[in-house]
């Protein structure tokens, strides 16, 4: 053994000597041939003449003598593929862009009337390509990305290893190749010494074990608890690499745009009191966040993906503590990993993964609250009743939850079979301090919703016109509201009905925990709180079945699912313990190898803002789109003001800048003559701006300036500044807007 290890190590690090000196020889090759010029025509002494590995303006950020507007660059060089490929060319730029292959032009990019990002799809040779890219800047702000991907891949920056600044031979094509495959076997190389380094290790670990006392000995069950606690770990781990990729967007989608307005607001006394259907205090958690970091996107991801990540961890400990079985433990945990909402709102800023986390922590403090022995303990009931009255402030749904479990713990302290009084007034003091507590935040809550609200969810309440109705209901929401907290059988490449497998673990789980004494005050929790959310729903209250606004109930559905499995294992004669480790290990399995994979939705709104910001003089008049105007409060420089408007956000936010017009809600139109009344509106609110003002030149931002129906209204405000005699100049493009400039 001691042979193989040193030989193999050897080796390892002979060839990691090797690949070391070929990477450096190969540095002395690869790169692009960069000329930087000052003006915009490409010509004259460059001030820049080197080596660049990629095509960016970060060489800007190095030197401070370089020009931020009027200049030009070339990159140019030679691209090797090994093989024939299909890949897409991503452009974007401002201002212009030029990218050439083989001579041949493939992106163009020229303002004004051609701003927006380019995505070319190339099917390339394979051997050496020449490859040029040119971009100017004309004034304003400065922006450049090219990259490449594979089909249906993720843009990533050009490839250094396969780009030679001078037309590569044959001994250069060979280091790249002999380069890429030593890497490749250095890599499989090091795992011999990394592995019996391990095994070293372990023997030396087993050799102290098995030198200790006989009681100091791991048992079978302690030896279990750690290997599947590294199940947990590389479960969660693997939740995280798949979730990554929705890390730091360019810019934040429009919803979240939103929040984002709201959360950067200055007045942080308008965070609690505008009248927007969240409770306010995750918003100041958020807006903590965006305080400490300075990257406007992932700061207000921190909160959610840290949540949906430790929900994975909490739901395992929850599963252990109910049921007292590490292995059911792991099959919550790794059900939880697989959940396609959850997975989904841990990169959006959004409240859900929050408050599934909330709910997973208010029943893991359930499962320690009763037994059949002591009853209520006092002390831990007062724990729940405390922080479930100040969670009501931070998420609105919690509600649901903790009101289940504090007034039936008072039930069972007052009827319970070991009824202590001293213990009881304790439990009844609690509960009191709880209810006003609630009362309080109820009343505080209630102008934060709206009739708008209500109506946006309408199809969401259940009916009470009839018995047959509210069934219907609750047949098709109630069935989607259990069949959520399940793994997607679609997400994992399983026919849609194998989803549906899951449920009937979820009935067996609540008749299981009703059934059995020391368990049953948590099996009326959990069929509490789905009571609690169908009454809410009657009473139009809270939805029921929507999907998103169901995410709290979730770690409910995943508890009973675990307690099914339980439930159903204990009936067996024999092999209850292996049957167990089976389910543990396909779940563990099935959440490590088909994880759910989320991307953020790819936006670059933000350039709008930044070239607005960058290239408006103070005398000039900005017309701002509705929704523009959250666009515009979350990333310009701008201070911010949220008023109070009639949306199902409950807000407005708009920019404290002088010579500003935030045009009202877009007018929503699926008819003729509902059209001609949105032109007409539009038409009067920018013809009584421009008669009162005057301005030389008029900046319009249009984002998110579409109808429900999908019909564009941008053009009417154009057409209105034609009209009054302006020039109008298309400047910026994005995924969601366009920047337009209109001058006299």
């Amino acid at each position: 053994m001691k042979i193989f290890a040193y030989s193999s190590t050897a080796i390892a690090l002979a060839l990691t000597v090797v690949l070391f000196a070929l990477e450096v020889r190969l540095a002395e090759r690869i790169g692009l041939h960069r000329l930087v010029f000052s003006g915009v025509e490409l010509n004259g002494a460059p001030l820049v003449n080197d080596i660049s590995g990629d095509v960016t303006l970060d060489f800007l950020d190095d030197d401070a003598r370089l020009p931020r507007r009027f200049f030009s660059a070339r990159w140019q060089g030679f691209l090797y593929l090994p093989e024939a490929s299909r890949l897409e060319l991503h452009g974007a730029g401002d201002d212009r862009l030029d990218v050439w292959i083989d001579d041949e032009l493939v992106i163009r990019r020229f303002p004004p009337t051609d701003m927006h990002a380019q995505v070319r799809d190339l099917s390339i040779s394979a051997g050496v390509h020449k490859v040029r890219v040119e971009y100017a800047q004309h004034g304003g702000a400065y922006h450049l990305r090219l990259e490449w991907a594979p089909s249906d891949g993720r843009p990533r920056s050009l490839s250094q290893h396969r780009i030679f600044f001078e037309p590569p031979d044959d001994s250069d094509v060979q280091l790249v190749q002999w380069t890429s495959l030593l890497f490749r076997v250095v890599l499989v190389l090091w795992l011999g010494p990394i592995a019996i380094g391990l095994v070293a290790v372990a023997r030396k670990i087993t050799t102290r074990y098995r030198s200790r006392p006989t009681r100091q000995r791991w048992s079978r069950e302690r030896r279990l608890r750690a290997a599947l606690a590294v199940a947990l770990a590389v479960v969660s781990a693997r939740a995280v690499v798949a979730r990554f990729p929705g890390w730091n967007p360019e810019s934040l989608w429009v919803d979240d745009v939103i929040f984002g307005s709201l959360i950067r607001s200055a007045d942080l006394y308008s965070i609690i009191t505008i009248p927007t259907h969240h409770a306010p205090g995750l918003f100041l958690i958020w807006r903590g966040f965006y305080e400490l970091f300075p990257d406007p996107e992932w700061s207000l991801q921190v909160l959610p993906f840290a949540c949906g990540i430790a929900a994975i961890p909490i739901m395992a400990v929850l599963g252990t503590r109910l049921t007292g079985h590490v292995t059911l433990g792991l099959v919550a945990g790794a059900v939880t990993a697989m959940n396609p909402l959850l997975s989904f709102y841990t990169v959006y800023v959004h409240q859900y993964s929050f408050e599934f986390l909330l709910t997973a922590l208010f029943l893991l403090g359930a499962v320690g609250v009763y037994s059949p022995v002591s009853g209520i303990d006092p002390k831990r009931f007062g724990h729940i009743a405390l922080w479930g009255g100040v969670a009501a402030f931070f998420s609105v749904a919690s509600l649901l939850v903790s009101f289940p479990i504090v007034h039936l713990g008072t039930a069972f302290a007052c009827c319970g079979r070991r009824f202590e009084q001293t213990s009881t007034r304790k439990i009844l003091w609690w509960t009191i301090v709880y209810d006003f507590t609630i009362l309080f935040a109820v009343i505080f809550l209630s102008n934060r919703s709206s009739a708008l609200t209500r109506e946006w969810f309408s199809e969401y309440f259940m009916p009470l016109d009839s018995f047959g109705a509210a069934g219907g209901f609750l047949a098709v929401h109630g069935r989607n509201l259990i069949a959520g907290s399940m793994p997607n059988g679609a997400a994992l490449g399983l026919p849609e009905w194998a989803a549906w497998g899951s449920l009937p673990f979820v009935g067996v789980g609540v008749l299981w925990l009703l059934a059995r004494r020391h368990t049953r005050y948590l099996g009326l929790v959990s069929t509490g709180i789905y009571a609690a959310v169908v009454v809410s729903s009657a009473l139009e209250l809270y939805p029921l079945g929507q999907g998103r606004t169901d995410v709290f109930t979730f770690p409910v559905g995943i508890l009973l699912f675990t307690a099914g499995i339980w439930g159903v294992t204990e009936a067996l004669v024999a092999g209850k313990a292996g049957v167990r480790l089976i389910a543990a290990a396909a779940a563990g399995v099935v959440a490590v190898t088909y994880p759910v994979v989320v991307d953020y939705r790819q936006r670059n709104d933000v350039r709008l803002v930044n070239y607005l910001a960058s290239s408006s003089q103070p005398a000039d008049w900005i017309v701002l789109s509705f929704s523009a105007g959250y666009l515009a409060a979350y990333y310009g420089q701008w201070d911010v003001e949220l008023v109070p408007y009639d949306t199902s956000n409950g807000f407005v936010a708009t920019v404290v800048r002088d010579n500003v017009l935030h045009l009202p809600l877009r007018l929503d139109y699926h008819h003729p003559a509902e059209g001609r009344r949105a032109r007409a509106e539009h038409h009067r609110i920018v013809t009584d701006f421009l008669e009162e003002n005057r301005p030389a030149r008029v900046w319009f931002l249009a984002y998110y300036a579409e109808t429900t129906n999908g019909t564009d209204w941008a053009p009417n405000i154009v057409g209105v500044l034609s009209e009054n005699g302006y020039r109008v100049d298309r400047v910026l493009d994005t995924t969601r807007g366009t920047l337009y400039v209109a001058s006299m």
